[in-house]
């Protein structure tokens, strides 16, 4: 079983600015090791620019199953699993807006 992450944002506006997303080429997943298929993926706008700190860290959970694929409950109780990291929060994007060409970036 495989969940899908989906981005959602409050205000309907500004799409041109926001961008869009779609699901990960072969180059996609060549590139970057920690997209897997059926991801999605940032192609344009803010989502494009800041893909990586949007996309955040994927969580999980270990399981065991019987001889018929039924799970059986968590390994170790769950000790080994990993909680998702959401995407930044947008006080922290400002620390990640790329430069202007011929300018001095100032990251406080």
């Amino acid at each position: 079983m495989r969940s899908r992450t989906v981005r959602q944002y409050n205000y309907h506006n500004a799409a041109h600015l926001l961008g869009y997303l779609s699901e990960a080429s072969l180059t996609d997943l060549e590139r970057d090791s920690t997209i897997m298929r059926g991801d999605f993926v940032g192609r344009s706008g803010v989502e494009r620019t800041y893909e990586e700190v949007l996309r955040g860290v994927k969580g999980e959970e270990i399981f065991y199953r019987d001889a018929r694929g039924c799970i059986q409950g968590r390994l170790d109780g769950g000790s080994h699993d990993r909680a998702p990291v959401p995407w930044a929060r947008p006080h922290t994007l400002h620390r990640c807006r790329p430069a202007r060409a011929g300018r001095a970036h100032d990251a406080r």
